[in-house]
């Protein structure tokens, strides 16, 4: 097993059993199949709040890699104006974010866990086995052998934000980065804390530890899940999932016009 300081797309290349690939694999083991153990080439799916939370990453815990990858658009500026489409040319060769980022980005440096960033080992991978599977994880932030992860998040308060924990399974991610962590260290994590930060102004940052019987199911869902994936991975079976759609949810009077 290692510890690396790789970059995204090394991370990405390297095909291992992840949280994402476990998450695909409870909604659809097939295309998780697909997508994460063939070498069937798909198009990359990065829409606006994907490269959004990208760049807050890399402005937060790596900032080389966001004056390499990315620009910010001048608040104001109109990319449709003759004005914003020369500096659109000027900057062709990186991706254009929104101005949020610069809000964001000074509330989470002003913030007590600014010396985790600057201390902490950020954006590592740490690359294992579990019964002769390749496994990997990317971590955010480890500091002082606790485990940070960073969010961006529609969620306008704290009580949103912990339904979408529970909407995302972060307590899947949880499970699974400390199980991998602890296979590296010999040692669980102290702590595991999510840290949110709003998308929108005025920016709204918190912590979010998971609540126990959280905790508990993402537990749950690694030990079931796990085997699961290990056992596609092995046979080279991926089944197909069938729809679970209910003609009791259908609305009412569409049955009805359909003579149902």
């Amino acid at each position: 097993m290692i510890i690396v300081q790789d970059t995204n797309q090394e991370y990405h290349s390297r095909r291992a059993v992840s949280n994402s690939m476990m998450k695909q694999y409870l909604d659809n083991p097939f295309i998780a199949g697909v997508r994460y153990w063939s070498d069937i080439e798909l198009p990359e799916v990065q829409n606006e709040a994907f490269k959004q939370g990208d760049a807050l990453h890399a402005k937060i815990l790596e900032p080389d890699r966001f004056s390499e990858e990315y620009c910010i658009k001048p608040e104001g500026l109109s990319l449709a104006s003759k004005e914003g489409k020369a500096w659109k040319a000027d900057n062709a060769d990186k991706t254009i974010v929104d101005s949020i980022i610069n809000e964001q980005s000074a509330i989470l440096q002003a913030s007590p866990f600014q010396k985790w960033f600057e201390e902490g080992q950020n954006e590592v991978s740490i690359y294992s086995e579990i019964d002769g599977v390749p496994v990997k994880a990317r971590f955010d932030c480890i500091f002082d052998d606790c485990i940070l992860d960073l969010k961006s998040t529609s969620a306008w308060n704290e009580q949103q934000f912990l339904e979408a924990c529970i909407d995302f399974k972060y307590d899947l991610q949880q499970a699974w980065y400390s199980k991998v962590f602890e296979s590296h260290f010999g040692r669980p994590p102290k702590a595991f804390i999510f840290l949110a930060v709003t998308k929108k102004s005025p920016v709204n940052i918190f912590y979010q530890v998971l609540p126990a019987r959280l905790v508990n199911r993402g537990e749950i869902l690694l030990s079931e899940t796990l085997p699961q994936v290990i056992h596609s991975i092995k046979e080279n079976h991926w089944p197909l999932k069938e729809s679970s759609a209910s003609l009791d949810k259908i609305k009412p009077w569409i049955l009805e016009e359909a003579g149902l």
